[in-house]
């Protein structure tokens, strides 16, 4: 008997055992696990006629950031604006009019840099509030936070913006992706109409590029963007370089690299590239052949640095 009663609390165990490592456990996972963006879903309208201008997410806002960042700060300049700032929220950035319709960014706050936190897009039609284009506030260098420099307003009806996403090993600087959401505006009232599917990050894609040629055996690269330009079929890319040893980064040489892309049929070809550092006649070099590319090539307008083509200053 004392040998059956044994057995049967060593089963009661294993079948608790089993109920905690098949039930408890997934639960756990679960809730540590990140949430899908609004942007893996489908997509639902979360703004409605008639409701007020939300709050800012940050419920304390220092001041005292918000005056070290003055120079990002914008006043307000119209009804839309105003009513903006006594709803709490900061404005920043360029308007945005075409017709009767405004876009608009405001923030809750600023980080150390001045980049925005809890910030929004908002868009206003005849002064009167039409909706927001994220259902969260964004703050920048995250998943999901709009692209502040691809915002289009087409017309009076049709928005197009950016979304940068963001994968669990992208760095704050670079997103590996980009996501674009298509938005109407009828009967004063902002409704989001189509989230096209992520696409490769250009930067991201020129900078991966960039590290198959440089790759060396057992090295893992760091590649610091410091200017990327893309104008139509060409591409050029300044940044810092760094190489992973005994697990801390380490600048290679005290210089970085630059790059001149040019895609053909399809896909980014390096033509010209260099390692640079103290060695200012490498520097040269470099620069020489990149002049003699912009001659005979006849590179698009904007597309190197107004100076040094490996700093860009």
């Amino acid at each position: 008997m004392p040998f059956k009663r044994a057995l049967l609390i060593l089963a009661v165990f294993l079948n608790l055992a089993i109920g905690v490592l098949t039930g408890i456990f997934p639960l756990l996972a679960e809730e540590k696990s990140p949430k899908p963006s609004w942007l893996d879903k489908l997509l639902t309208n979360w703004n409605q006629p008639g409701v007020p201008i939300p709050k800012p997410s940050l419920e304390t806002v220092d001041s005292n950031e918000l005056t070290r960042c003055k120079e990002r700060v914008r006043p307000p300049s119209d009804a839309a604006d105003q009513s903006l700032n006594q709803a709490g929220w900061t404005l920043f950035g360029p308007v945005q009019k075409k017709g009767n319709a405004a876009f608009i960014l405001a923030m809750s706050g600023a980080d150390g840099q001045c980049r925005p936190l809890g910030f929004q897009g908002f868009v206003f039609v005849d002064g009167k509030f039409a909706g927001v284009v994220s259902p969260f506030a964004m703050d920048a260098r995250t998943d999901s936070a709009l692209d502040l420099n691809k915002i289009r307003l087409k017309d009076a009806t049709d928005l197009e913006i950016e979304f940068l996403r963001y994968s669990d090993v992208d760095p704050f600087c670079c997103p590996s992706r980009t996501q674009v959401v298509t938005y109407k505006i009828v009967n004063g009232l902002l409704t989001p109409a189509k989230a096209n599917a992520p696409q490769a990050h250009p930067e991201a894609l020129l900078i991966s590029l960039l590290k198959a040629k440089l790759g060396t055996k057992g090295s893992k690269l760091w590649i610091e963007p410091a200017y990327v330009s893309i104008k139509q079929d060409w591409a050029y890319l300044i940044g810092s370089l760094s190489v992973l040893v005994d697990g801390e980064w380490e600048n290679v040489n005290d210089g970085g690299l630059a790059a001149l892309y040019r895609r053909v049929r399809g896909r980014w070809v390096i033509l010209e590239w260099a390692r640079y550092g103290p060695d200012e006649k490498q520097t040269e070099l470099y620069e020489e052949r990149v002049r003699k590319r912009q001659k005979t090539d006849e590179l698009p307008e904007g597309l190197l640095p107004k100076s040094s083509l490996v700093w860009g200053e």
